[in-house]
């Protein structure tokens, strides 16, 4: 076994979990290439996640494929086009020298996107995505109310009374209004 201490000086990579770690370095030159990889993650429907990162003086290319194996991104940067399927990625990145060579399965789940509003009618409490779409209550629904609103599409509980007349002298008096 080299005892590298007794020559100092030697440059290199010394972190054991880069890709390009030199064990006979002694002095860290900063070289070091260090890819971690993206955690499982769910994202909404059409939104982009993040994959594996590359640190270090690296450039080098990213490819998504399919659970299929089929072609998903290519590029110099680490992040797809937005997803819409829930599925099981295989992400590789590979440095401009060809010493790092990593590759990670990273599931992404999406989430439905839909109304995430608690007051509102449509409201949806299974998704995490608003997708624009909370009608808030506008008005009373109710047709025999006094204050019927054919205007309102989300009843916000403010019927009041019935249609009719409740003057006891008119001679249209409803009793049941």
């Amino acid at each position: 076994v080299l005892d590298t201490t007794l020559f100092p000086g030697s440059p290199g990579c010394t972190d054991p979990t880069a890709c390009n770690y030199n064990s006979a370095a002694n002095t860290d030159d900063g070289s070091c290439i260090t890819v971690t990889a993206g955690l499982d993650q769910t994202i909404c429907n059409g939104y982009t996640p993040s994959s594996l990162n590359a640190y270090g003086s690296v450039a080098g290319t990213y490819s998504w494929t399919d659970a299929l194996g089929a072609p998903v991104w290519n590029g110099s940067n680490f992040s797809p086009p937005p997803l819409i399927a829930t599925t099981t990625y295989t992400v590789a990145f590979i440095d401009a020298t060809g010493i790092c060579i990593v590759t990670a399965d990273v599931t992404i789940t999406v989430d439905p996107a839909g109304c995430t509003n608690p007051l509102a009618c449509n409201y949806d409490a299974n998704t995490t995505c608003d997708d624009g779409s909370c009608i808030l209550p506008n008005g009373c629904m109710d047709a025999t109310a006094c204050n019927y609103d054919a205007m309102a599409t989300c009843d916000d509980g403010s019927c009041t009374g019935l249609l009719g007349c409740t003057d006891v002298t008119a001679n249209n008096y409803d009793a049941t209004a």
